[in-house]
């Protein structure tokens, strides 16, 4: 499998979701976690408020 492939049966159950927009963040999601998830004790927390601050355009 390729370093940033998702599981098939993830990425089926994200395409029934009508929302472009919300289905476009769960995509940056998954792909973000699958091309770290070798890595032991990736720092999540500062890239996933970066991608939810781009996703909602907030800065909070």
């Amino acid at each position: 499998m390729e370093e940033e492939t998702v599981n098939r049966l993830i990425t089926d159950e994200v395409e029934k979701i009508d929302d472009s927009e919300r289905k476009q963040f769960i995509r940056s999601v998954l792909s973000h976690e699958r091309k770290h998830i070798d890595l032991e004790n990736f720092g999540y927390k500062s890239e996933y408020k970066d991608m939810i601050k781009e996703a909602t355009g907030t800065e909070d």
